[in-house]
């Protein structure tokens, strides 16, 4: 999907955007804030599959047949990578490369369109889906809990903690008595 105008990593997406080309899918973005004064904007993406991708900018775009939604997201380096999320199949994956400031303009036949740093020596970016390693996903997330998956599994992970918390004060009330 192409827009008239791309959007600015420097705020949130417009209204329009936030609904895939087909309706079918919608995001929220919130918690937005400048990453330094003046700099571009991190917040979270939270995706109507019960996705949420955090430290993200809001320059997201859409592929055309509303499968895919493609979104930059901050690093701990304070650089970019590409996040692309398969709506259906509710898997994420990002690219190896690093950006400084990614605005994407486009997604079409695959292929995401924008520029890298759009107001300091500006570079054309092109990254195409089908090159993506799919295998590198939500759980193989090297830089932590940036991207998270909503559903049920969170549940039951906190479940598990509560379980282990337990046992741990049980032991420790063991050995002090």
């Amino acid at each position: 999907m192409t827009r008239a105008e791309p959007i600015s990593p420097w705020g949130g997406p417009p209204q329009e955007m936030l609904t895939s080309p087909d309706g079918a899918w919608s995001v929220t973005y919130s918690d937005s804030c400048e990453i330094a004064m003046g700099a571009p904007v991190s917040g979270t993406l939270t995706v109507s599959n019960g996705m949420e991708i955090r430290c993200c900018n809001g320059s997201l775009v859409w592929s055309g047949d509303s499968r895919y939604l493609a979104v930059p997201q901050w690093t701990r380096s304070r650089m970019q990578r590409l996040v692309v999320v398969d709506l259906p199949r509710r898997r994420a994956c990002y690219t190896d490369r690093e950006f400084n400031v990614l605005e994407l303009h486009s997604f079409a036949n695959g292929v995401i369109s924008g520029i890298d740093s759009p107001v300091h020596r500006p570079a054309p970016v092109a990254v195409t889906v089908g090159d993506l390693d799919w295998s590198r996903g939500i759980a193989a997330d090297p830089y932590g809990t940036d991207l998270r998956d909503r559903g049920n599994g969170g549940k039951w992970r906190a479940g598990l903690l509560i379980a282990a918390a337990a046992l741990l004060l049980a032991i420790f009330v063991s050995l002090v008595s």
